[in-house]
């Protein structure tokens, strides 16, 4: 949902891929370094959620549920599985309507050996899923839905 693949193939793929990941190691560790030597354009090149633990470390993060949930997404991404754990249950408990969450519950808990407490957050994520009217605009996301519904189940099996 929050991610957005670009496709880099050619002679400057490695050089990009060697600058992307170097971006994002300074962003966590070095934010004003990053921004000197990559300028601000270059958080656009990157994934959502470290773009938005970027924002946070240098500040002009908004404190927006969004943010916090690419917050998540980063910590989630970067294995610091139980901070995102905190995170994703205190954005479902502070709004209940962002079921997508327990998807990334699943995925967390599958990821940490926690079976069970993965097909917990799964059969939420299919409940919520199985619950969305099929409109038009919405059968991207329901066929998306679906396929990660899928993947865990067959991960668990």
């Amino acid at each position: 949902m929050n991610s957005i693949k670009v496709s880099r193939s050619g002679r400057g793929e490695s050089l990009y891929s060697e600058h992307t990941g170097r971006f994002v190691r300074l962003i966590l560790e070095k934010p004003e370094q990053a921004l000197e030597e990559y300028g601000f354009n270059f958080v656009y090149s990157i994934d959502e959620s470290d773009s938005a633990a970027f924002l946070k470390n240098i500040g002009i993060a908004s404190d927006s549920w969004r943010q916090r949930f690419l917050e998540a997404v980063a910590l989630h991404r970067r294995g610091e599985l139980k901070n995102a754990e905190k995170v994703y249950k205190e954005l479902l408990s502070e709004d209940g309507k962002h079921k997508e969450i327990e998807y990334n519950l699943a995925a967390l808990y599958l990821q940490s050996g926690e079976e069970e407490k993965a097909k917990e957050h799964l059969g939420k994520f299919e409940k919520f899923v199985s619950s969305i009217e099929p409109e038009e605009n919405d059968a991207v996301i329901l066929e998306e839905f679906t396929q990660r519904i899928k993947e865990i189940k067959e991960e668990l099996e």
